[in-house]
């Protein structure tokens, strides 16, 4: 596709795509058909395939320009806002070599902050999709070649000073959580540290901070909602400030905020009047203690993560919930107590107790009918040692 044959097929695809309405698929195929019924199908399908998710993971960058991508590649690419906050941990100016690029996510916000940029992907056909994306922002100190980056880095990546790597933690096509399970394994990754290179790893963030290597920072990065990554760090241009362990919220804009602190047990404390979730950042960083002591919570229970005490408490770690009542849990008494709310809508939580959310709520939806009142979140836990459901309105 990236000969001079196929890139006029490329660029007649896009067309073909911009054409159709609202993108349909079906309707590009057809356009492009009329347009070129002189190619191959299999050259036709795969011009389309490489737009129409370049499409995708512009749209997942929020960026203009037209970007080539290969199925598969998008759902597992950097959002633009962590992209840009990897970005600025590397040290400005480095020679960087990246490992594992895929389509280029992050390869273009890194080409920015990098003097000199190698990217490098195993499959050919990734690494040639980031190269001309990176052609198409005239990066011309940026490059992507298909290869083991372990070899470019003992070859013409020699000289980087500084590693980016994101192993892939699906190889086979499935899931892998055993570090050793990636491609590559952390522990070759790990190898890195023994140099004067100072390295970065993104990694899945069910990993354990307490399983890697001390040597490495380990940031729980929240970002959508959602805990996306563990971000390791190490070497020279890692800046210390005697804390290795840390979540980092990423805002839609603006800056991010960092949590460090207590990672001990955290107290327990009478139920309050308002019910709070926690960030799963920084319940992956075991920054619990912390919260509870900046503002003055406690767990519902011994090793449950909702916390509790009063209103008021004002941070992006936690999300407040007004508890409209707290009591034993049983199916009758909880629809019981939900009635009256009338709620418009309901959520149920479930932790630390032998209930299945989805049961629960499924229960409730049989039997509460639904008013205008408002969204209730229904917690089924332990309050001090005891099943309790708690409702509550966010």
């Amino acid at each position: 596709m990236l000969g001079e044959d196929g890139w006029r097929l490329l660029v007649d695809a896009g067309v073909a795509l911009d054409q159709a309405p609202s993108g349909d698929a079906l309707a590009a195929a057809a356009q492009l058909y009329a347009t070129r019924p002189d190619a191959a199908p299999t050259d036709r399908s795969a011009a389309l395939e490489m737009v129409t998710e370049g499409a995708r993971l512009a749209r997942k960058l929020r960026v203009d320009e037209r970007l080539l991508a290969v199925r598969g590649s998008v759902e597992q690419a950097t959002a633009s806002r962590v992209a840009t906050w990897h970005a600025n941990q590397i040290p400005a100016g480095c020679k960087l070599l990246e490992i594992g690029c895929g389509c280029g996510a992050d390869s273009l916000a890194l080409a920015h902050r990098a003097a000199n940029l190698i990217a490098t992907d195993i499959d050919p056909v990734r690494a040639a999709c980031t190269h001309m994306n990176l052609m198409t922002f005239g990066l011309g100190a940026a490059r992507a070649i298909p290869g083991d980056g372990f070899a470019v880095l003992a070859d013409e990546g020699a000289r980087a000073d500084t590693i980016f790597v994101d192993p892939d933690r699906r190889p086979d096509g499935k899931r892998v959580l055993d570090p050793e399970g990636w491609r590559p394994r952390l522990s070759v990754v790990t190898e890195l540290l023994d140099g004067e290179r100072s390295v970065f790893v993104k990694v899945a963030p069910s990993l354990d901070a307490d399983d890697v290597d001390e040597r490495f920072t380990v940031t729980y990065v929240s970002h959508a909602g959602e805990c996306v990554e563990a971000f390791l760090a190490a070497g020279p241009a890692v800046a210390s400030d005697g804390e290795r362990i840390r979540a980092v919220f990423l805002p839609p804009d603006g800056p991010s905020v960092t949590l460090t602190g207590d990672r001990s047990d955290a107290p327990t404390a009478p139920l309050g009047d308002t019910l709070y979730t926690v960030d799963s950042a920084a319940m992956r960083a075991h920054l619990l203690a912390e919260l509870c002591t900046r503002h003055g919570l406690g767990l519902v229970d011994e090793g449950i993560a909702f916390l509790t005490g009063a209103a008021g408490t004002d941070t992006p770690w936690l999300h407040a919930h007004k508890i409209h009542a707290a009591l034993p849990m049983h199916p009758k008494r909880l629809r019981a107590a939900l009635r009256p709310l009338t709620p418009s809508q309901i959520r149920v939580h479930c932790r630390g107790v032998p209930l299945s959310a989805p049961a629960v709520k499924d229960d409730l939806r049989k039997k509460v009918t639904r008013g205008r009142g408002p969204a209730i979140d229904v917690f089924i836990t332990r309050v001090a040692g005891k099943p309790t459901a708690i409702l509550a309105e966010r």
